[in-house]
């Protein structure tokens, strides 16, 4: 059985504009390290999914960390 795809993310425009600048210098060749953070609940991965995707297909190689 396939999962579900999720609903279209909505509502995180200004967050996508940050690291849509983020992922713009770092194909000029200014790289960068952004820090997502929030309490439980509020979106981070789904925001982190949603964007690694985007740059993934722009041709780039992403790694994610976490802590307890």
């Amino acid at each position: 059985m396939i999962p579900p795809r999720p609903s279209r993310l909505v509502g995180r425009d200004r967050e996508f504009q940050i690291l849509d600048a983020r992922l713009a210098d770092t194909s000029a060749g200014a790289g960068s390290t952004t820090i997502i953070f929030g309490e439980t609940g509020l979106g981070k991965t789904r925001l982190l999914d949603e964007f690694s995707d985007k740059a993934k297909t722009a041709g780039f190689r992403t790694l994610r960390g976490g802590c307890i």
